[in-house]
């Protein structure tokens, strides 16, 4: 599976001398109903590195990037290597033989040079941020936070840090300004991630879900 994008709350501009800043519209109509009626969200640390996706599927460990040809930067590979990530993903799953489908760990590889400003996180390492099944008939389940946390710890990874549940309107307040100082890292975090507590979809399906980061609200 590849990671679906994270949309801002506002569109930007297309050109122009304010060219990619927020335009001030809603993106869409889901988040302008949600964000007038306070709806409840998770908010957890927008961490800034690059994607890693953890899978099982077909009885074998798979490791890639954000994509298929996303090249894997070597200290991350070490990392998997060093901790047995494969081995404790195929002791985690692998015996569940009633379960017909994939199972994909996505993480944030962070670390000195993965992103500009990566030497924050120290030591390089994943930190877990989803967990998805994906079953024989197409259907996907995203995990609630408590199996998310599970899965993370029998790997021995982190999981992205929750800062709590509120409206989205505050979590961007949250974010304003200087922003909120990182849980993984010694330095302010890129901004939040916010997920509709319980989580929903749009009427085609779509996994309802966005960003707020620091440096849109300076």
């Amino acid at each position: 599976m590849k990671y679906h994008k994270i949309s801002s709350v506002y569109k930007r501009h297309r050109d122009g001398k304010d060219i990619g800043k927020f335009n001030g519209e809603f993106v869409d109509d889901y988040v302008e109903t949600l964000y007038g009626c306070d709806y409840p969200f998770a908010w957890t640390e927008k961490l800034d590195g690059t994607n890693i996706r953890l899978e099982i599927e077909d009885g074998k460990f798979k490791l890639g990037g954000r994509t298929d040809r996303a090249q894997i930067p070597v200290p991350l590979l070490d990392f998997v290597r060093d901790n047995d990530v494969d081995l404790k993903m195929i002791d985690k799953f692998i015996g569940d033989k009633s379960f017909d489908g994939s199972v994909t760990v996505f993480g944030e590889g962070v670390g000195a040079k993965i992103q500009k400003g990566g030497g924050m996180y120290g030591d390089h390492r994943i930190i877990v941020f989803d967990v998805a099944m994906q079953f024989a008939d197409g259907n996907v389940w995203w995990l609630e936070r408590d199996a998310v946390e599970g899965i993370a710890k029998d790997l021995g990874l982190e999981v992205a840090e929750e800062y709590g549940v509120g409206p989205l309107r505050y979590a961007e307040d949250a974010v304003s300004g200087i922003g909120l100082i990182s849980e993984h890292g010694e330095g302010r975090a890129e901004g939040l991630v916010c997920r509709p507590e319980p989580g929903i979809r749009t009427r085609r399906g779509d996994r309802i879900i966005f960003k707020v980061k620091t440096i849109d609200y300076q």
